[in-house]
């Protein structure tokens, strides 16, 4: 069955890696990054005004974290050239839009920290490839398209490292000139000699610090630009040109004379190509002051040519660590480099930029933060500035769970980098839809574990922490909701929106989203330095009218959800929650390595008060699940078994649970932790997942088939589903599909996803395989969670398309820090 007729995909949430190499925008108009161990293609719109487009691919041809990722160019055709922490590099082509390795670089012993190529001319052409390592040593190797790579030589630097490396062809000629960034302070340039070998023939001496960036290119008067920066806080721009022919002969003492005087102002290096020795001048060329922080990179926008014929200057891009990045351009009058724009943050909390690029044609500008959070700014020509835009991110660790809405308009999620996001379709007038960050509900102080929603605008969060916060929805959220998602909030708020609180803020040292009110909003525009905003303007709420999705800078500061409770009661660490449908009880666990720990506590939504505490496990509860109609709660455990408890009512406490069920050693199955576990929508089944590579089904079995056991009047329905590796996310689609079948979402441990048919108690017990998402469609690391959306259609359109009946969506979470939506097509099962 083909795959992609079944399933596509519909939004990819996912941040760039911290490393300052990561990112890069190809001539071709794509964007490649590595997030985690993938490479994630993009496909930005052209115009600003518009959405900027959603990741077409994501490649998972590493299987360590990618350090740093380039395109090379050769021809017509282009090239993603990657490094990881997997000690390889890797050559892929892109071919439809896809990335195919072609080649595989490996023999350094430890991570490849960076990579550059370049293709000589010729019959064959040749490829140079340079890469370094934190090994210290930097690899030279040589590849024409007919053999396999040769490792040329080897540089090592003993005890230093090279940080970064910038291969391109000298002006005029065909030799190759390699650039080396050194963690001394220094910047190696390497040539080849008469024997083919590449020696170091200079180093550029000036900066104070490590050298963490390099770029290259050539300007309008045929001379080569070589751009760096430095921990030491400044730019250098060095230049490269060619001399005379008369310098190349050093045999009359007039010509040896020149050279030497030459040398007071300029360092000569000699080239080899074709059997001809070039001789070229380096000098500096401009040293550059503005940033207060550490430079991380450099990037050159080439001269263009305009509609009147005329060469537009080049400009310089350098990005910092002190939250900014500087657009240089040389002065028309006098040549000197000054400091055209500075765009990026004032204040906030963030740590600063990694890396940033321009588009081909220069109107944009993309960079990646120290959280992996992308920022991206277009040239406006109207007023001559340039305004931020819309973009994508994702967590920048590991997503532990997530929860659909109950109209499945948007989706929550939780990781281990402390924050909650809210995923939701920007719904634009023209009746495109992309999916976006629309909100960051919760920034806490401890890994978030575990989410669940208690009615459409409320969740309750779980961390590492004994304590259980419930958020609810401000103001400023609600009206930015209807505007970018097109959702009406009015009829699912039980409180006037003018009696809501505005939005929050975290207070100095606090861990609690407290709200803000109107009020405060004037009273602090009132009162000079006596408000929190006035002593802490960096961390105050800041009320928003928004059309478009929020700039991380908003989703940071001012999209926070108040806390309106905080639930106390475990004894350990949160790591398990889950809400009753009608959202009136809500149950939890903690981590436990007693039975007494791990009793599982139920709350009353109405009083914030314990309704009772169940126990039956002797390890931690690993995930919750109530039934449709609430009838039933299932835990399962570390300790290999699961539970059942089913309602009632009690006249002095009301709702209670009492077990009606367990498993236990001789009828549990399961050999391993059991990781997950979900209802069918009917309530007639339940699944198990467990790391035994096993999901089983089980539910109520009739009168003659009962035992007198444990697992009382419940039993296995289904054979056992065997997987390749351990089972670690499960859950049933909303409706039934073909003849009353039941359509499963499983979660490995590899990160593949599976969706398999159970043809159920009335076609016998038969287990298909619908289709396999493998590492690029699913995910390469943990599958933490599986949700199909509670109603049938694509989120932001329902009742538009005519489709609602045919599509259901799937959401996934993954210990690669990425989550993404899945539309999946009914009728094609």
């Amino acid at each position: 069955m083909n795959m992609e007729f079944v399933v596509e995909v519909e939004h990819v949430s996912s941040s760039c890696n911290r490393c300052s190499n990561s990112l890069d925008w190809g001539r071709n108009g794509l964007i490649c990054y590595g997030s985690g161990s993938s490479i994630v293609l993009l496909n930005p719109r052209k115009s600003f005004s518009s959405t900027t487009g959603q990741p077409i691919q994501t490649a998972a041809i590493h299987t360590n974290q990618v350090t740093s990722v380039r395109w090379i160019q050769h021809d017509q055709e282009f090239y993603v050239l990657s490094t990881s922490v997997d000690k390889t590099a890797m050559l892929s082509k892109l071919k439809d839009h896809t990335l195919q390795c072609e080649v595989i670089f490996s023999g350094h012993s430890s991570v490849v920290s960076t990579a550059d190529a370049v293709w000589l001319p010729g019959d064959p052409e040749i490829l140079f490839v340079v890469t370094t390592s934190a090994d210290s040593t930097m690899k030279i190797w040589k590849r024409t398209e007919q053999t396999e790579p040769d490792c040329l030589q080897t540089v090592s630097f003993g005890n230093a490292f090279a940080l970064n490396v910038k291969l391109t062809l000298l002006p005029g000629t065909t030799a190759p000139l390699l650039a080396v960034a050194r963690d001394t302070g220094q910047i190696q340039l390497f040539v080849q000699d008469s024997k083919e070998l590449f020696s170091c023939v200079h180093s550029l001496i000036g900066h104070e610090d490590w050298v963490r960036g390099l770029d290259f290119c050539i300007d309008e008067m045929g001379d080569l630009l070589l751009s760096s920066c430095s921990q030491d806080c400044f730019l250098r721009i060095w230049r490269v040109s060619p001399r005379q022919p008369g310098f190349q002969d050093v045999s009359s003492s007039n010509t040896v004379h020149a050279i030497q005087e030459i040398k007071l102002k300029e360092n000569l290096l000699w080239a080899y190509s074709a059997g001809k020795e070039y001789l070229f001048a380096v000098s500096l060329e401009s040293v550059l002051t503005g940033h207060e922080d550490w430079v991380y990179s450099v990037h050159w926008q080439l001269p263009q040519q305009a509609e009147d014929r005329t060469f537009q200057p080049m400009r310089l891009l350098s990005s910092s660590m002190d939250k900014t990045m500087i657009l240089w351009e040389p002065d028309e009058e006098s040549g000197v480099w000054l400091e055209k724009v500075r765009v990026g943050e004032v204040g906030g909390n963030t740590l600063g930029f990694y890396g940033g690029v321009f588009s081909p044609d220069g109107n944009s500008i993309l960079a990646h933060g120290y959280h992996g959070a992308f920022h991206l700014w277009h040239y406006n020509s109207e007023s001559d500035s340039w305004d931020p835009g819309v973009v994508w991110g994702g967590h920048f660790s590991a997503v532990q769970d997530l929860v659909w809405d109950p109209e499945g308009e948007y989706l929550l999620s939780c990781s281990s980098d402390q924050t909650t996001r809210l995923h939701g379709p920007w719904v634009q007038e023209s009746g495109e839809l992309s999916w976006y960050e629309i909100a960051r509900p919760q920034v806490h102080g401890y890994d978030l574990s575990c989410i669940a929603v208690v009615n459409r605008y409320k969740f309750v969060s779980g961390a590492d922490e004994k304590v259980l916060r419930i958020l609810e929805a401000p103001r400023n959220f609600l009206e930015n909701f209807y505007q970018i998602c097109n959702v009406d909030v009015s009829a699912d708020t039980c409180t006037e929106l003018s009696n809501l609180p505005k939005g929050a803020n975290v207070p100095s040292l606090g861990l609690s989203n407290k709200a803000v009110f109107e009020q405060d909003l004037i009273t602090s525009t009132n009162q000079e330095k006596k408000h929190p905003k006035d002593q802490y303007p960096d961390s105050y709420f800041t009320p928003l009218s928004l059309k478009a999705p929020p700039s991380e800078e908003h989703l940071l500061q001012n999209t926070l959800w108040p806390e309106v409770q905080k639930l106390y009661g475990h004894g350990f660490e949160v790591f398990a929650v889950a809400c009753s449908h009608t959202g009136t009880i809500i149950a939890s666990a903690c981590k436990a390595n007693k039975p007494e720990h791990a009793c599982i506590i139920l709350w009353n939504t109405l009083t914030w008060k314990q309704q009772g505490q169940l126990y039956s496990h002797s390890l931690t509860v690993t995930q919750l699940a109530f039934s449709p109609n609430d009838q039933y709660l299932l835990a399962v455990s570390r300790d290999r078994t699961w539970s059942l408890f089913e309602q009632k009512l009690d006249k002095i406490v009301g709702t209670v649970y009492e077990r009606v069920a367990y498993s236990d050693k001789k009828t549990g199955i399961h050999g391993r932790i059991i990781w997950g576990c979900a209802w069918s929508h009917d309530g007639l089944f339940f699944a198990t997942a467990s790391r035994d590579k096993k999901v089983i089904l089980w539910g109520e079995k009739t009168d003659k088939e009962q035992q007198k056991s444990c697992l009382g009047r419940f039993g296995t329905r289904s054979s056992v589903l065997g997987l390749e590796d351990a089972v670690t996310a499960v859950d049933f689609c909303p409706v039934s599909i073909q003849n009353s079948r039941y359509l499963l979402a499983v979660g490995l441990d590899s990160g593949l996803i599976y969706l398999y048919k159970w043809c159920g108690h009335q076609g016998g017990d038969q287990w298909l395989c619908v289709t396999k998402l493998d590492k690029c469609m699913g995910h390469h690391s943990t599958v933490k969670r599986l949700k199909f959306s509670p109603k049938l259609g694509k989120a932001g359109c329902r009742g538009k398309t005519g489709t609602d009946q045919d599509v259901v969506q799937l959401a996934s979470c993954s210990t690669d820090d990425t989550v993404k939506v899945y539309n999946v097509k009914l009728s094609a099962l």
